[in-house]
């Protein structure tokens, strides 16, 4: 195994990098990137902290989690999309065509007033002059005008 390999194995078999990892992935379909920029095949999950280590060792040096929360993540189709879908995080990306600054004035701004409305979002710079700020599916409402909030996806966005 190359040096690049064995360090991308290193760091994803970390107990706290796999922990936080497969938290987050369960009930997502989960998509891997090879370092070349290719896919693995979709749909795709992580059923068990085991299967991130398998992945890497097959190639996958980034890991891409979906938006939506799946009931049965390796069972989806098009056909299926909305039954399938038992909500969404919701993501908030801020891109600035000037100045960093500016972007980041802004994205203070959203979560600020998310949070003075009880809502706990998580931020992470993107690149270049962006950001993103995440509203996970748990700080949503279960129900917007009579209607399961899985069924306000992608209009709610």
């Amino acid at each position: 195994m190359d040096d690049k390999k064995s360090l991308v194995l290193k760091y994803y078999s970390r107990d706290d990098v796999l922990e936080r990892m497969f938290s987050y992935a369960a009930g997502r379909e989960v998509v891997c990137a090879t370092a070349d920029g290719t896919y693995f095949k979709r749909p795709d999950a992580v059923l068990y902290p085991r299967d991130i280590l398998e992945r890497v060792k097959r190639g996958a040096v980034s890991f891409h989690c979906s938006v939506e929360h799946w009931t049965q993540p390796l069972a989806i189709s098009q056909e299926n999309l909305d039954t399938l879908r038992s909500g969404f995080d919701v993501i908030i990306d801020i891109d600035s065509k000037f100045k960093l600054e500016h972007g980041r004035e802004c994205a203070i701004e959203i979560c600020e007033f998310l949070k003075e409305r009880g809502i706990t979002p998580t931020i992470k710079f993107s690149g270049r002059r962006g950001f993103h700020i995440a509203i996970a599916q748990n700080a949503l409402p279960e129900v917007i005008d009579n209607k399961p909030l899985s069924k306000w996806y992608p209009d709610l966005l």
